[in-house]
């Protein structure tokens, strides 16, 4: 019998597997050109020549690798909004409910006015004041103008001391007035007569004590008179008090002395 011819089933075949390429592991690599890098850099750097042109390159290029800078950190933190919560929430705004859509405006405040930037406002709305103040500021011959002054200063022996005062007011812009006029609208007050002390309450003027030029000077500004009460104005109410009461005391007890006494009938 002849033998069949074989149809190639049951012959041995080689075995067709793929090559399996064996994964490079990024880390080593990195690793790797790390290091080479570094050495790279300490021999450039070893050679005073090599050294002194990497310095002058640099210092010519500072300004683009700042920029490069800049755009590196402005690329980072995009692509880290683009992963944040935010982003997500921003993008999924179609057929929000009520509660999601406050969310997610919360969330866009936030990320709009972070302390950075409130700091940034703050400082920069600082600055600007302070330039407008030192840009315009009063001259000193103008600190008191439209003030007209009575001004009554004196020392506990009972002498004028308000020639310095009324010098001062009058470098200071303020017209001076040697008698109590109706034209008057400060008097500067000290230990002075009740009856100044009166007109001037009856006229409602600003009565104020030596303090407020004081203050004014220092400031170099009008400060409010309410801060700066004439010195000695509560000792006169008290002063009015006491004599209103005296004489509410003293009337009835004259009244009863002169009835007491025994007048001479005519003969």
């Amino acid at each position: 019998m002849k033998p069949k011819p074989s149809t190639g089933y049951f012959t041995p075949q080689a075995s067709r597997r793929q090559r399996v390429s064996t994964p490079v592991h990024s880390e080593a690599n990195d690793n790797k050109l790390s290091n080479m890098s570094d050495s790279f850099f300490h021999n450039l750097m070893s050679c005073p020549v090599r050294r002194e042109l990497i310095l002058n390159i640099i210092s010519s290029e500072k300004e683009n690798i700042l920029k490069y800078k800049q755009k590196l950190a402005q690329e980072e933190k995009r692509k880290q909004c683009n992963g944040s919560p935010l982003s997500k929430v921003q993008k999924k705004y179609v057929c929000e409910s009520p509660s999601a859509l406050l969310r997610r405006r919360a969330l866009e405040q936030q990320g709009r006015q972070s302390p950075q930037s409130e700091l940034s406002d703050v400082s920069k709305s600082n600055s600007e004041s302070a330039t407008s103040k030192s840009a315009s500021p009063i001259q000193f011959d103008k600190i008191l103008d439209q003030v007209v002054a009575y001004v009554e200063i004196r020392s506990n022996d009972n002498k004028d001391r308000s020639h310095g005062a009324k010098a001062l007011m009058q470098l200071m812009g303020a017209v001076i007035r040697d008698q109590f006029t109706r034209d008057v609208t400060h008097v500067v007050f000290k230990d002075g007569s009740f009856t100044t002390y009166e007109k001037a309450k009856l006229m409602k003027v600003h009565l104020v004590s030596v303090l407020w030029i004081e203050a004014c000077r220092t400031t170099n500004s009008r400060v409010s008179e309410n801060k700066f009460s004439a010195v000695g104005t509560a000792s006169y109410d008290h002063n009015v008090s006491v004599l209103c009461s005296d004489d509410q005391t003293m009337v009835p007890v004259a009244y009863q002395m002169i009835m007491c006494i025994d007048v001479p009938q005519d003969s």
